[in-house]
């Protein structure tokens, strides 16, 4: 390894690579580090089997509030010009229908109003009947006998957006782009499991990684979902844990 940098990101997955792209393209930072513990970029939760590929826009995910589904339509269009960009359409991000469907009255009635709500943000939000439903997905109107369910059952939908992304590739493309910059250093280790963070007495940082050190400035440690455990193995963060629960994430100590 080299042995100084500005900044050191632990973590080689979509997030730690997005971040490697956008210092060495939209800031002056000229010398970034990526270290990561297995062989290849992208080869655990941002690989196409370990994510749900897709595209989260807000617009169909029911959990999501109008701001959250606002703010979160803002970066997944950032996404979107980044691969219109590069040419990367019909290669890293795909074009399909997407809907969320509701059976029963219940469910019915809040589709019905999540469309009223939303539909002024996301113009290509449609409402679908029954009959539009089977068009696209006719099993989803199907019965245990066989005929159409006689629940109400409506959706709210959209054809022809960009609703899948290779996530994996998409990690290997933001190194190889952010490699291209002109007048930056731009290193990757791989097989480079990081064991220690200390940070020293000027406010660097030494990072150990398979008994080699770096420094750094500033050290970003994107470990997705293995990031507390992380913590811990280093002794930081002994007081905190973190349960998933449907999606979302509840800290106690």
């Amino acid at each position: 390894m080299k042995n100084e940098f500005d900044v050191v990101i632990v973590g080689g997955g979509v997030t730690g690579t997005a971040i490697a792209y956008e210092l060495a393209r939209y800031t002056n930072i000229e010398k970034i580090a990526l270290i990561e513990k297995y062989g290849e970029l992208g080869s655990l939760n941002s690989s196409a089997i370990g994510n749900s590929q897709t595209n989260h826009v807000g617009d169909i995910e029911t959990n999501y509030s109008l701001d959250k589904a606002i703010a979160t339509k803002q970066t997944a269009g950032m996404m979107e010009r980044y691969c219109q960009r590069h040419d990367y359409i019909n290669e890293i991000m795909f074009s399909h229908q997407k809907m969320a469907l509701g059976v029963g009255e219940k469910e019915v009635d809040f589709i019905q109003k999540r469309y009223d709500t939303f539909t002024s943000h996301f113009p290509a939000l449609e409402l679908w009947d029954k009959v539009k439903i089977k068009k696209f997905e006719p099993m989803a109107v199907q019965g245990l006998d066989g005929n159409d369910r006689k629940e109400p059952i409506l959706a709210i939908g959209a054809l022809n957006q960009l609703t899948t992304v290779d996530y994996g590739k998409l990690t290997k493309s933001f190194f190889e782009n952010a490699k291209k910059e002109k007048n930056k250093t731009v290193e990757l280790f791989l097989n480079s499991r990081v064991t220690t963070i200390v940070e020293n007495s000027d406010g660097d940082f030494t990072i150990t990684a398979n008994g080699q050190t770096v420094t750094a400035k500033y050290v970003v440690v994107n470990a997705g979902a293995h990031s507390l455990h992380f913590a811990h193995q280093m002794g930081y963060g002994l007081d905190f844990g973190c349960l998933p629960m449907a999606g979302s994430f509840y800290m106690s100590k």
